[in-house]
């Protein structure tokens, strides 16, 4: 018996240690995640700064002209950006804010040619570490985890002062402004809406939170290559990172709505990175998962978005279409080319590619702009396949290396 007591005297004393551990564990846990006070204040900035705007003369794009400009940053650094307006319709244009992936550049904004011919104007910077910004910095995961949080709230902070700059345009609304943000863009994304409410509605493709599964467990080869040089424990990393987890920003988006849109298999961005997004977030929101990788399939995908942003960031009454209108732009939207780079487009391609998003499209296959080595073709609904001859073809794996 007395054995007996001694042994559960002990097992108490075990719950009771186990017990006052978790709670240890608990408070240090709460302790490590800063108020949403706190972790806002990393995104405050001096509103009456002037912007200092210089522009170069506009361009003709696809279906919309093509601003390049640069601005100040709220800490100074100029931020270079691009802004395209659609050449067809009636501004002011609502105004989609454009955040491009990892080792991408602003000048991804002209595959936007959907959202174009929707009607929305397109306004996308140049991440920090990225572009135009690349050449005398570092890569961003090359820096310290302190270094690539720095490098997210200063870029959501870039676009903050960005939409500061729409509210100067007369063609575009800075009252109807929403957000894609893909990848790297999807996770910025989520810290931008969260902290902005001038952002109406957000979409975010292939993104996620949780820094510390990103890091610890993402595929992409620089992510792995961080990984063998060095990275601390995970709860080291979440807290060094808690300022830009969008794990702590994505529930104050309500009531804003929130589209996600990501694949199953993404060993990228983890799918269970995206799901755990998603749980933090409040309604409305809505998920759209698709059996794919870290790039999911393009036509569904666009289809998606486009509707939703005709939904959430909808035409105002006093501007609504006519139907005519309406089926007709429905229509050009049926068959749409993405670019990987429009630039060196002949007068004659140039003329078809415009004609996608301002009349009935041509049949493409029949076309001279099918032909050009840069391009993609699909339709809006199905997956884009590579369609351009003389050995030229860019492959959809292609696509994944180069907007991973």
């Amino acid at each position: 018996m007395k054995t007996g007591r001694c042994c559960s005297q002990a097992v108490a004393a075990s719950i009771l240690a186990a017990g006052i551990a978790c709670l240890a564990v608990s408070a240090g846990r709460a302790e490590a995640t800063p108020s949403w006070e706190a972790l806002k204040a990393h995104y405050e900035y001096d509103r009456s700064a002037p912007l200092a705007v210089e522009t170069s003369d506009p361009a003709l794009g696809i279906g919309a002209t093509e601003y390049q400009f640069t601005f100040a940053g709220a800490d100074g650094e100029r931020v270079p950006a691009l802004l395209l307006v659609p050449t067809a319709g009636e501004a002011p244009f609502p105004c989609v804010l454009f955040l491009h992936g990892l080792g991408s550049k602003k000048e991804d904004a002209r595959l936007a040619l959907p959202l174009i011919a929707a009607g929305y104007a397109i306004l996308a910077l140049d991440a920090r570490h990225h572009g135009a910004r690349e050449a005398t910095d570092r890569p961003l995961l090359e820096l310290s985890l302190d270094g690539i949080a720095e490098a997210f709230i200063a870029t959501v902070v870039d676009y903050r002062r960005a939409m500061d700059y729409l509210r100067t345009r007369e063609d575009a609304d800075a009252g109807r402004v929403g957000l894609v943000g893909v990848s790297m863009g999807g996770i910025m994304g989520g810290l931008l809406a969260g902290v902005d409410e001038r952002v109406k509605t957000a979409v975010l493709v292939s993104g996620g939170g949780n820094w510390g599964e990103l890091l610890g467990e993402g595929r992409h080869p620089a992510v792995m290559e961080r990984r063998q040089r060095g990275l601390p424990d995970t709860s080291r990393i979440m807290e060094i990172m808690a300022p830009a987890d969008p794990l702590h920003f994505v529930e104050h988006i309500a009531p804003r709505p929130l589209l996600m849109l990501n694949g199953r298999d993404d060993v990228i961005v983890p799918a269970v990175c995206a799901q755990q997004l998603f749980e933090r977030a409040r309604e409305p929101k809505e998920i759209e998962w698709y059996d794919s990788g870290h790039v999911i399939p393009i036509g569904p995908a666009v289809t998606r978005m486009v509707a939703w942003l005709e939904e959430t960031l909808r035409i105002s009454p006093a501007k609504k279409e006519p139907a005519a209108s309406a089926s007709n732009r429905n229509h050009r939207l049926a068959t749409w080319v993405v670019w990987v780079d429009p630039s060196p487009l002949t007068p004659r391609a140039l003329a078809l590619a415009t004609s996608v998003t301002s009349g009935p499209s041509p049949r493409l296959r029949e076309s001279g702009i099918a032909k050009h080595p840069r391009c993609f073709r699909g339709d809006v609904g199905g997956d884009a396949t590579a369609s351009c001859d003389g050995g030229h073809n860019t492959s959809r794996e292609d696509r994944r290396r180069d907007h991973a």
